[in-house]
């Protein structure tokens, strides 16, 4: 019998297929900002960080930018 292999996918992982998917079904629609960090980390029930480094994935795809006193968009 052959053993399968289990892959661990990191909660960052996860909570950038999460925003991911809102953007290109589009129920997050181009210039809609998203809730504060704080917020989505209490959403999700995970840590801003976790957060951050999901949204700076989403930035570094040109899928979101940050904005100045606006937050992030």
């Amino acid at each position: 019998m052959e053993t399968e292999k289990i892959e661990r996918i990191p909660v960052s992982e996860k909570i950038f297929h999460i925003l991911h998917s809102k953007i290109i079904s589009g129920e997050l629609k181009p210039r809609d900002r998203l809730p504060s960090q704080d917020k989505l980390a209490e959403q999700y029930q995970v840590s801003r960080n976790t957060i951050r480094e999901a949204i700076n994935k989403l930035m570094v795809m040109g899928l979101l930018s940050s904005k100045q006193g606006i937050g992030t968009v």
